[in-house]
């Protein structure tokens, strides 16, 4: 049977990698018995990935969990094979992580190895799954800040002007903070996902491939406007996407790479953060209910509107603070 799958047609593996599965075959013919490290399983798990139609972000998730895995195994001389690994070993994994990065990355990499593990025992690759009664590491929940308006109309002072990155920084600046789009969402946009006529709209690409509209403002439009009438003499301009560098469509590095420079005064060497988008908060504190912020953000479950929720409440209890402090009342 051997001899018959390692004769592959060259066109299959032109289509899909036949490499981890060659490995695999070599291991069995030489040893007697299959022992496949987490390492090569890692690459079957990648196909199994693209063929469930996965992001790409949340493929390199789910792998870059498994290689770090695999590395600190290694460096701790801990046993590589699957199903050699107990719960132990994978727990001394998330106390590396939680000691050397932090609690949520810690979190991220537990939900991805959580998957994989579950994925090898659907397999037939372990009979135990090691993650089975492990506990998800607790993460500190932190306040998100809310810029002040102030802070953003000089962040807007930053963009003026009519050059071709004026323009372009202005307009996204606006179309983050009106839309509320994702910062991949935005850096995604093509120029045909724009309708500025019919219904004044973006569709973006979110999570799980789901596709949605997001309005904008009057504002917002005229923005985009002047920045597509300056981007029309680009050396770049026949290209699809729709915000444009000097050497090639904006990424999401470059976005934050923008928004740094534009918020330290254009100063490339500035650390301030970049701005985050704020109508998510804005509209619960200006009423909007909380279905609209779902549909607008593109969200199925309600645990990121609680979220949002608590920073709109927290800024009311602030508000109502500075207007009904006793100490101001009896000073």
């Amino acid at each position: 049977m051997a001899r018959y799958l390692l004769t592959i047609p060259p066109i299959w593996c032109r289509l899909v990698s036949c490499t981890p599965i060659v490995q695999r075959i070599s291991e069995v013919q030489e040893t007697g018995t299959a022992t496949p490290t987490l390492a090569r399983l890692t690459e079957s798990r990648r196909l199994h990935l693209q063929a469930e139609r996965k992001a790409p972000k949340t493929i390199r998730t789910y792998l870059e969990a498994a290689h770090q895995l695999v590395t600190f195994l290694d460096a701790t001389g801990m046993p590589t094979e699957a199903a050699g690994i107990p719960r132990e070993h994978v727990e001394a994994f998330i106390v590396h992580l939680i000691d050397a990065n932090s609690p949520a990355t810690a979190l991220n990499r537990f939900s991805a190895l959580q998957q994989l593990f579950k994925w090898l025992a659907e397999e037939g690759e372990i009979s135990e799954w090691p993650m089975a009664r492990m506990k998800r590491p607790k993460v500190d929940e932190v306040e998100i800040a809310v810029v002040p308006d102030a802070d953003l109309h000089r962040l807007l002072d930053a963009c003026k002007g009519s050059a071709f990155e004026d323009r372009r920084d202005t307009a996204l600046v606006l179309f983050l903070l009106d839309t509320g789009a994702r910062a991949s969402e935005a850096v995604g946009l093509e120029v045909t996902d724009l309708d500025l006529t019919d219904y004044e709209v973006a569709t973006v690409s979110g999570k799980g491939g789901r596709w949605r509209s997001l309005p904008m403002s009057p504002a917002t439009l005229k923005a985009v406007d002047r920045y597509l009438r300056v981007r029309v003499r680009h050396q770049l301009a026949n290209r699809p996407e729709l915000w444009l560098g000097r050497r090639g469509p904006l990424t999401y590095s470059g976005l934050r790479q923008m928004l740094m420079a534009v918020a330290g005064g254009r100063n490339p060497r500035s650390q301030s953060p970049p701005v985050p988008p704020h109508i998510r908060s804005f509209l619960l504190s200006a009423g909007g209910s909380e279905t609209d912020l779902m549909r607008l953000a593109g969200w199925r479950s309600r645990v990121m509107v609680s979220r949002y929720a608590a920073i709109a409440g927290a800024e009311r209890a602030r508000q109502a603070h500075r207007k009904y402090s006793p100490v101001e009342r009896l000073l």
